[in-house]
């Protein structure tokens, strides 16, 4: 059996069935961000409506992810086009490498950019998103008692997600 489960959820919390043998507690309420390269032409600017985003290469998460359906449903709302989504990844990483040459835009949840901004000279776009916070949570199994080493990951987990609550750089 597992001691603990993180993980973001999918869609709203009940606190009924499944979760009714669970102790679930809410880390985080993430939030999905556009970002680019620091040099890129978009640096300076303090306001950028997705629209004009539309005609630049893009790299996406697969079309049935959440960043994918949050970036299509903002396209959507402002009447714009699809961009062309030159790559199709999971790959934090890759994308992160990508966007950094400054020729492509991604689009990150807030406390994974968090650890990629400085290593690879990233920059949240000061882009509105129509999108609800996404709950990273933490569940474990009620009246069990916990190992040391596992209350002691819950305790870092805790700050390091109440530090990643902060507003992101912009």
């Amino acid at each position: 059996g597992f001691d603990l489960v993180l993980t973001r959820s999918r869609g709203r919390l009940e606190k009924s069935n499944p979760f009714c043998d669970l102790d679930v507690e809410v880390l985080l309420h993430d939030r999905l961000v556009v970002a680019a390269a620091t040099h890129s032409r978009w640096e300076h600017r303090h306001k950028i409506d997705i629209a004009e985003l539309a005609d630049k290469p893009w790299i996406l998460t697969e079309s049935n992810t959440w960043n994918y359906k949050v970036v299509t449903e903002a396209f959507r709302k402002r009447g714009a086009p699809m961009p062309k989504v030159c790559l199709k990844t999971l790959s934090v990483h890759l994308r992160a490498n990508l966007v950094a040459s400054g020729q492509f835009i991604t689009a990150f949840p807030n406390s994974v950019l968090e650890f990629y901004v400085d290593r690879f000279g990233l920059k949240v776009l000061p882009i509105e998103l129509p999108t609800d916070p996404w709950p990273v949570i933490l569940m474990t199994l009620k009246h069990r008692t916990l190992s040391p080493v596992v209350t002691a990951f819950i305790d870092s987990a805790r700050a390091v997600t109440k530090s990643l609550a902060k507003p992101s750089r912009n």
